[in-house]
């Protein structure tokens, strides 16, 4: 049974990896996903990979987090002030989106944005990235 559980845990990283080697491979690449896509974002060493998303705005999209650090991590996704503002919306804390990203699972956050400026970070490390919304 344990052999079973690991071989799924290891199943589930298999996009993260996939998307951990090819942004290593080919520098940081700049593209913009079609809305309802599913995004992998992995955190290494202080750095998200990608550390900049595009996307489409229309259908919610799925962004997968992981870590490949030991060291858990504390996700934090806001809206820039000038997208709270273009959307009549209430100050950024509450829109602020946070989660616990862990090297044990994936964790997969359905993103419904306006058009604007999402930037996420790990709250108890330097890494920083955004998502921009066009």
């Amino acid at each position: 049974m344990e052999t079973f559980q690991l071989l799924k845990r290891l199943w589930l990283l298999v996009p993260v990896l996939m998307a951990l080697l090819a942004t290593h491979a080919a520098g940081e690449p700049k593209l913009a996903y079609p809305a309802g896509s599913e995004i992998s974002i992995v955190l290494e060493k202080n750095r998200f990979y990608p550390s900049e998303i595009r996307l489409q705005s229309g259908l919610a999209s799925t962004l997968v987090f992981s870590t490949v650090n030991k060291k858990p991590a504390a996700l934090v996704i806001e809206p820039t002030e000038a997208t709270l503002q273009m959307a009549n919306r209430k100050p950024q804390s509450e829109n602020e989106l946070n989660r616990e990203l862990s090297n044990e699972h994936v964790t997969a956050i359905s993103f419904e944005p306006l058009k604007g400026k999402y930037l996420f970070h790990d709250a108890l490390g330097e890494a920083h990235g955004v998502i921009i919304v066009e």
